[in-house]
């Protein structure tokens, strides 16, 4: 025995999980906890929980876009896309409960016409209910804020791999429709190699509410 001392338990600065004070990363968002001091790790309150915007090209191999790839589901597209193309095909998504209200907000790609959007696993987490539904808003003008215009639902989701693909369902007024959207494909990730450019879209709340 050692007199009784307690190694305590911190808490991640970003989505407020409780880890183990030996952890490196956070088991829910995949936020580094290491060098981020006592103060911030054990910080609490629930942040803006910022999805993934374009990382679709890198993930090609995860498993639940492969297996959606592979299914036939998501479509291909061999052509690679103007930067216009990509900023029309970024979405916000916003967590609301049940009178509307923000719970949090992230982003995501488009990645078929039909409304399959690519996302990160925390960004739809309901696995504590903590909202009712899935808002998205889509990009008109790269430098207006995204309009919120559909509802969606979680298709498929990893949370070990941090990924999601949601389905736009309806409109906000959870009206059936279909839809015919700007997206990028899926890319090879075997195709990249270091040193590669990679460009990154989304909202990522500072500076603003635009792409």
């Amino acid at each position: 025995m050692d007199g009784g001392s307690v190694i305590p338990d911190i808490r991640c600065s970003s989505c407020g999980t409780k880890l183990p004070a030996d952890s490196d990363f956070c088991d829910r968002c995949g936020a580094p906890l290491r060098g981020l001091g006592e103060e911030a790790a054990q910080r609490r309150g629930r942040l803006v929980r910022l999805g993934l915007a374009l990382a679709a090209p890198v993930m090609a191999a995860g498993g639940v876009v492969l297996a959606l790839w592979v299914a036939g589901i998501i479509p291909p597209s061999p052509s690679e896309p103007s930067v216009p193309e990509l900023t029309e095909s970024v979405v916000q998504i916003v967590a609301q409960d049940s009178d509307g209200s923000l719970v949090w907000a992230g982003c995501g790609t488009i990645i078929s016409a039909d409304g399959l959007v690519l996302t990160a696993a925390h960004v739809i987490d309901d696995r504590q209910a903590e909202y009712e539904t899935l808002q998205v808003g889509v990009v008109s003008e790269p430098d207006r804020p995204p309009e919120p215009r559909y509802i969606a639902e979680v298709t498929a989701v990893d949370y070990t791999l941090d990924l999601a693909v949601i389905r736009i369902v309806s409109d906000l007024d959870g009206i059936p429709v279909e839809v015919d959207l700007p997206y990028v494909s899926i890319g090879d990730s075997d195709a990249m190699e270091i040193g590669d450019h990679v460009r990154i879209l989304g909202f990522p709340e500072i500076g603003g509410q635009t792409v």
